[in-house]
């Protein structure tokens, strides 16, 4: 667990260098995280895969900017919504005891994962996060699981 709460403080101070959204994924997404330092030859990106319900909101304004259940189209508000993390850096991470993930960025904007995929419900992890190390992920327990590289 110790590796786990060092590998999530390690995403501050990165930036969305990619998300991936919309059309067949659905409400599923992905944000790949760099800090400069990566060559995409020898050194991928943090990525975080989500699955699970989340919500994007403007905290700074005190509004939603998009959620889970919206229009996932390429032009939809989803799409939109999450497109517009690309190149902000992350601020700071929380992780609630039911490992419920919400990122603040330096804009204001703040990413809150849901873990509602449970063990009466059919799937295999809520979010996912890899790393350098391996693979984190929350699986329908609502526990981690790691993958080693």
């Amino acid at each position: 667990m110790e590796e786990f709460q060092t590998a999530i403080a390690r995403l501050i101070g990165k930036k969305v260098k990619k998300v991936g959204a919309g059309g067949s994924t659905g409400s599923m997404f992905t944000l790949d995280f760099w800090d400069g330092n990566e060559i995409a030859e020898s050194r991928s990106p943090d990525c975080l895969m989500v699955k699970c319900s989340w919500r994007l909101e403007d905290i700074l304004n005190v509004k939603t900017i998009t959620g889970w259940q919206e229009d996932s189209s390429l032009q939809g508000a989803l799409t939109f919504g999450l497109k517009s993390l690309t190149d902000d850096t992350i601020a700071k991470v929380d992780l609630t005891a039911f490992n419920d993930l919400a990122i603040t960025f330096k804009s204001g904007k703040r990413l809150s994962l849901f873990c509602d995929i449970t063990e009466n419900v059919s799937g295999d992890f809520n979010w996912f996060l890899g790393t350098k190390d391996g693979y984190y992920s929350i699986d329908t327990r609502l526990k981690l699981d790691f993958e080693k590289k």
